[in-house]
């Protein structure tokens, strides 16, 4: 199954996926966070959009005029690399 299917940060887990990065086209913020470190935080069955939601709460485009909110996304990576730069 392809990464992207990806629904669960369990599922990411199963897929060796360590690292999962939040980056914005719209601001420019980033984040990179250990998949193990975030399933302590919040179960392997947390749901992907459910944890954007949460990691861009204090965007200040998440409650933005319809046409300019945020453009958090996730960038999935494995290991080394620049997904692994920042810690988390």
């Amino acid at each position: 199954m392809p990464i992207g299917s990806a629904r669960m940060l369990g599922d990411l887990q199963a897929r060796g996926i360590d690292r999962l990065r939040v980056v914005c086209d719209k601001c420019e913020r980033s984040g990179s966070y250990a998949v193990a470190r975030l399933i302590g935080f919040h179960g392997e069955t947390e749901q992907l959009p459910d944890l954007l939601g949460r990691l861009t709460r204090d965007c200040p485009k998440r409650a933005a005029d319809i046409l300019d909110q945020c453009g958090a996304h996730f960038v999935f990576g494995r290991g080394t690399g620049p997904n692994s730069e920042a810690s988390g």
